[in-house]
Protein backbone atom coordinates (compact mmCIF):
# COMPACT_ATOMS: atom_id res chain seq x y z
CA UNK A 1 0.00 0.00 0.00
CA UNK A 2 1.47 3.32 -1.20
CA UNK A 3 1.63 6.05 1.30
CA UNK A 4 -0.80 8.47 -0.25
CA UNK A 5 -3.60 5.16 0.22
CA UNK A 6 -2.89 5.10 3.48
CA UNK A 7 -2.73 9.28 4.46
CA UNK A 8 -6.73 8.58 2.51
CA UNK A 9 -7.63 5.85 4.77
CA UNK A 10 -6.24 7.26 8.20
CA UNK A 11 -8.30 10.72 7.03
CA UNK A 12 -11.45 8.54 6.25
CA UNK A 13 -11.26 6.85 9.50
CA UNK A 14 -10.36 10.10 12.11
CA UNK A 15 -13.56 11.16 10.18
CA UNK A 16 -15.42 8.14 10.62
CA UNK A 17 -14.13 8.46 14.84
CA UNK A 18 -14.91 12.05 14.65
CA UNK A 19 -18.83 11.71 14.47
CA UNK A 20 -19.13 8.83 16.03
CA UNK A 21 -18.02 11.15 18.93
CA UNK A 22 -20.31 13.70 17.80
CA UNK A 23 -23.26 11.37 17.60
CA UNK A 24 -22.90 9.52 21.15
CA UNK A 25 -22.33 13.30 22.78
CA UNK A 26 -25.74 14.39 20.99
CA UNK A 27 -27.25 11.36 22.28
CA UNK A 28 -25.83 11.62 25.75
CA UNK A 29 -27.05 15.63 25.99
CA UNK A 30 -30.62 15.06 24.36
CA UNK A 31 -31.09 11.57 27.22
CA UNK A 32 -29.73 13.78 30.21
Amino acid sequence: MDKAASSHWTLALSLCCFFVLITVTLLFCFRF
